[in-house]
């Protein structure tokens, strides 16, 4: 029996394009701040297929930055109370979010 599937937030391992780049991206995290920049990010990236590069090779983008979902990660059980963590936490991130802008970081 396939179960529905929720893509609120997408799983590790999926791979996407960005609406203003045709890099593909692997995501690797969820929810990451920036101190010193006061914001946060959806989700937090490498290049795929190169990967990790370093501390610099980091991506961190929002979920309106993605123009399509190329690969969907794996989506076991696991995730569940994940994805309710992500839900409670979600309004806050959005209020750093909103403080900011929350631009794309693209470090590298």
């Amino acid at each position: 029996m396939r179960r529905d599937i929720d893509t609120s937030w997408l799983p590790i391992g999926s791979v996407v394009q960005l609406a203003q780049d045709d890099s593909r991206l692997i995501i690797i995290g969820y929810m990451q701040r920036e101190e010193t920049l006061r914001t946060a990010w959806d989700y937090v990236s490498l290049r795929y297929p190169g990967g990790w590069a370093g501390p610099d090779s980091i991506i961190a983008f929002n979920r309106s930055d993605i123009a399509r979902t190329l690969y969907i990660g794996y989506l076991g059980p696991e995730r569940d109370p994940l994805l309710e963590c992500l839900s409670e936490a979600e309004p806050e991130l959005e209020r750093l979010k909103s403080e900011r802008g929350g631009k794309i970081d693209q470090s590298s």
